[in-house]
């Protein structure tokens, strides 16, 4: 479990593993990148409260949500993993059991996961059992095919839900290059050496709030975290010579050339990927300050139609009419 100024939510999370029902020892293992709020006092008092089960671990300076990420596998000593970030939490006291027993009666695989349900903090919104419509309940024996729905966001691992085989992280080539996420990549990496088993039925409540790494306020912030989601697919997919889609390229392509318009001056880890007309046309434009403040304005209005569209639908219900679905031309 990682958390960073949690101290409304850690509570929840922490009572959340430590009702696991199990006929095994498991330890919790929480570390706090050095939070600013109450956080850390919650987590000792687990602490005393649970002296067998809670290994915390503060950190001295703030290392960043991924770093946090990663370097607190190295302190993990189960034959097991399971993630649980600070702000969610589990919902079923046999999770941990379920998956495990699963795990040890089929040793081809080696990752299991489930749905969720998803709580929309600040908003009071719920969207239930989050997968139903996704093909996660299909059965993947083929590796590619996994790979392309991870890539495509067609199939859909909630970090919450995980749980998988401490050995597969000694099989796996750490990426030089770290994104601004830290669970994606790892399922990408394991889909190459290790069958998953998704489990129909939710496992967790995954929080959504504003403010954080993934969702950032800050407009600038938004468009790299995009960029670095789709930098990410890209080495990947180009790690593992997989064909690179055309969805997935112009999807890079929009996102890079969204993000040079608020740093110009960025080195993109690939260039464009066969570009329309248009893209190269901005990309060859884009750091003159005129041009660049015309693509701004294009992609805030873009930004607001997609948001009106979406609020429209949104309330279409209600009003009981027709609404005919409005698609926004990119002209090449």
């Amino acid at each position: 479990m990682i958390t960073y100024n949690h101290e409304n939510f850690i509570a929840q999370a922490i009572e959340s593993i430590v009702m696991q029902k199990t006929k095994f020892i498991f330890d919790l293992i929480i570390s706090d990148d050095c939070s600013t709020d109450n956080t850390s006092q919650i987590i000792k008092k687990y602490k005393r409260k649970y002296p067998e089960i809670i290994k915390p671990i503060f950190r001295n300076h703030n290392v960043g949500s991924i770093n946090n990420f990663i370097d607190t596998f190295n302190y993990c000593t189960g034959k097991y993993i399971a993630l649980c970030e600070g702000d969610d939490y589990w919902i079923d006291p046999y999770k941990l059991q379920k998956q495990v027993d699963f795990l040890e009666a089929n040793p081809e695989y080696g990752l299991v996961h489930g749905d969720c349900h998803i709580y929309f903090q600040g908003k009071d919104k719920w969207l239930y059992n989050a997968n139903k419509n996704l093909i996660n309940k299909n059965e993947f024996n083929n590796k590619k095919v996994l790979f392309y729905g991870i890539v495509n966001g067609e199939y859909k691992i909630r970090t919450a839900t995980v749980l998988f085989r401490r050995d597969l992280l000694k099989k796996i080539d750490s990426a030089k290059i770290r994104f601004l996420m830290g669970d994606t990549p790892l399922w990408l990496e394991f889909s190459q050496i290790t069958k998953f088993k998704y489990f129909d039925e939710v496992l967790a409540v995954y929080r959504i709030s504003t403010g954080t790494v993934s969702r950032p306020n800050n407009k600038k912030e938004k468009l790299r975290f995009s960029l670095s989601m789709a930098e990410m697919r890209v080495y990947y997919s180009k790690k593992y010579n997989y064909e690179i889609n055309n969805k997935l390229k112009q999807r890079y392509n929009k996102a890079l050339l969204a993000y040079f318009l608020f740093e110009p001056d960025y080195l993109p880890l690939f260039p464009l990927l066969e570009p329309t007309k248009l893209q190269q046309f901005k990309k060859r434009y884009i750091q003159l300050p005129f041009w660049r403040k015309l693509f701004k304005m294009e992609l805030y209005l873009t930004v607001y139609l997609k948001a009106l569209i979406n609020k429209i639908n949104s309330i279409r219900p209600l009003i009981k009419i027709k609404f005919i679905k409005f698609k926004l031309i990119h002209y090449k």
